[in-house]
């Protein structure tokens, strides 16, 4: 219904919960790897599932616990 499939999801929960490497920044003399995932404090909680949005394929922002009318 929102246009999100079952991989998207998957995707954006390992982000969240497992280490990600999501990208390279090159200085003049180095490389720093960015690891992307949720703080500590946001992990403990179920309840701060609610904090993950998803971007659906007409750009709008949906939170994970969205439920259809």
């Amino acid at each position: 219904m929102l246009g999100l499939n079952a991989t998207q999801i998957e995707g954006a929960l390992y982000s969240a919960f497992g280490p990600r490497w999501s990208s390279t920044i090159y200085g003049a003399s180095s490389q720093y790897k960015v690891l992307m995932e949720i703080q500590p404090k946001y992990q403990a909680f179920s309840d701060y599932l609610s904090k993950i949005y998803f971007k659906t394929p007409s750009g709008s922002l949906v939170p994970l616990d969205n439920s259809p009318p």
